[in-house]
């Protein structure tokens, strides 16, 4: 279904590694590559508003392709912080105003001056 082509290119785009992403960058000229940046940011930057809202603009940027590809019109994110580390991050896909797929994910941001753990 493609929900379930949604799930996967969703998950693949947020959290996979540069292997991971190939397959997606087939779509792509070589300047226009994909490279997941909010996951790798959330692990090298301390639990700041600011880096959150960072954040929240890579999780938007990740998702990018699918407007390219037509897949989607609009992307949203956004986020709710549960309490000192836990944070939800709500991923809304649109086509026509309508949602096409939504999910959120719960990211436990530990950051420590040495690395994230």
């Amino acid at each position: 279904s493609m929900t379930g082509g949604f799930e996967t290119a969703v998950y693949i785009s947020l959290f996979g590694s540069e292997e991971n992403n190939e397959w997606m960058n087939l779509f792509f000229d070589e300047n226009e590559k994909i490279e997941s940046k909010a996951i790798p940011f959330i692990k090298s930057n301390a639990l700041t508003l600011q880096n959150l809202q960072k954040a929240q603009k890579y999780f938007e940027n990740d998702l990018n392709w699918l407007k390219k590809i037509n897949a989607c019109d609009t992307i949203r994110v956004s986020y709710k912080q549960e309490n000192i580390n836990a944070i939800i991050f709500y991923i809304e896909i649109l086509q026509n105003e309508e949602t096409i797929y939504s999910t959120q994910y719960n990211i436990n941001w530990i950051y420590q001056s040495g690395g994230a753990i």
